[in-house]
């Protein structure tokens, strides 16, 4: 959903920029849980 936001033209021209800094934001911490998930998950499979 966040990607789907960033990604719609539409939303970047008008949402505030603090709107969309903070999607932003939320992307990166998803991909970065997302990362870890992927880590451990590897992990548990060796």
């Amino acid at each position: 959903a966040v990607s789907r936001k960033l990604e719609n033209k539409n939303f970047v021209k008008r949402a505030p920029e603090n709107v969309i800094n903070h999607e932003r934001q939320k992307q990166q911490n998803y991909k970065a849980d997302l990362n870890k998930l992927q880590q451990n998950l590897d992990s548990l499979q060796i």
